[in-house]
């Protein structure tokens, strides 16, 4: 008598659970797209940033297919910089991941800062914002680099196509002189926020 209660018990306990969580699932159900963008205003940073990680396998193969850098003249050479978006439409609210490939080779001179701009478009061609980060720490070696950077998408962003056009320029401190070693770009689409 006393195992048929303790399992009614369960039932009524599991029975209580699923309930629970079925009107958890009902109520997330039609969640407000500004509580969403309210959340991720919360726990975004709205900055774009980019953070590279060297690849010692892509490295190895890397320096079998492109030509070593020349011993004179020649501080530093990009062999390969690609960006992609990781989708080609997103909404307000969210992250686009735009991945990145980058092989560098620099001679070891701690005179040398890396910097790579980033310049956002509307679709008509007018400058949204540019942005400039510092990346010689991240850069300090020859090698084979990736990243898989969030890009913010404001709520207030407005519908449309956008381009994103990044450069990676070398500069020597205390100079002004700046050459641009490689640019690329991407577009990208933002969609209503409903």
């Amino acid at each position: 008598m006393t195992q048929i209660i303790l399992t009614r018990r369960r039932l009524g306990v599991l029975t209580s659970t699923l309930i629970l969580i079925a009107a958890s699932i009902v109520v997330a159900l039609p969640v407000e797209a500004s509580w969403l963008c309210k959340y991720y205003a919360w726990r975004n940073d709205a900055r774009y940033r980019t953070l590279l990680e060297y690849s010692t396998e892509q490295t190895r193969v890397a320096q079998q297919h492109y030509a070593p850098l020349p011993d004179k003249g020649v501080y530093a050479v990009v062999r390969l910089y690609e960006i992609e978006p990781e989708t080609a439409e997103i909404q307000p609210c969210r992250n686009l991941t735009i991945n990145k490939r980058l092989f560098l080779q620099r001679k070891d001179d701690p005179e040398f800062v890396l910097r790579e701009h980033s310049e956002f478009y509307a679709e008509d061609g007018t400058l949204i914002v540019s942005n400039t980060q510092d990346l010689t720490q991240q850069l300090l070696h020859s090698g084979y680099y990736i990243a898989a950077d969030e890009l913010p998408i404001p709520e207030d962003a407005p519908p449309g196509r956008y381009r994103l056009v990044t450069k990676l320029v070398l500069s020597k401190k205390g100079q002004t002189a700046v050459f641009v070693l490689a640019s690329a770009e991407v577009r990208y689409r933002i969609l209503p926020l409903d």
